[in-house]
């Protein structure tokens, strides 16, 4: 679609068990997550698209505390119009709020954010 805006790709990581007891989420908090993405940035079928990786990639990080964490995640990538940033970011926050995270790992075109939620953020609804 030529009078669309250059779409932006980004990629977030969720990890596979919450940072406070290192248990493995929900499939209902999963499920929500996809059914988020799907309703706010058009699923598969429209001008951005949103593709999940089932493929566990490892990792690890510092805690807040120093603490080294290894972790594994389920990696997202989405295309969407820089104007929908933002967006991202506010959905990455209740994202950390529902998935017991201090922080979630987003990139923007290499360049790296990690996304906190506040203490208005209330997590995922299940729109």
């Amino acid at each position: 679609m030529p009078d669309d805006p250059a779409m932006v790709e980004c990629h977030f990581f969720v990890p596979l068990v919450q940072d406070s007891s290192r248990r493995l989420h929900s499939p209902t908090a999963w499920r929500m997550l996809q059914d988020t993405l799907r309703t706010r940035f058009g699923g598969r079928s429209g001008p951005e698209q949103i593709y999940v990786s089932m493929r566990v990639v490892p990792g690890e990080y510092t805690s807040d505390s120093g603490s080294r964490v290894e972790d594994r995640s389920y990696r997202y990538v989405v295309a969407l119009g820089p104007s929908r940033l933002d967006d991202l970011r506010a959905l990455l926050r209740n994202v950390a709020v529902t998935f017991d995270q201090e922080a979630i790992y987003l990139s923007v075109k290499g360049d790296v954010i990690f996304v906190r939620p506040t203490q208005a953020d209330e997590g995922l609804t299940g729109e």
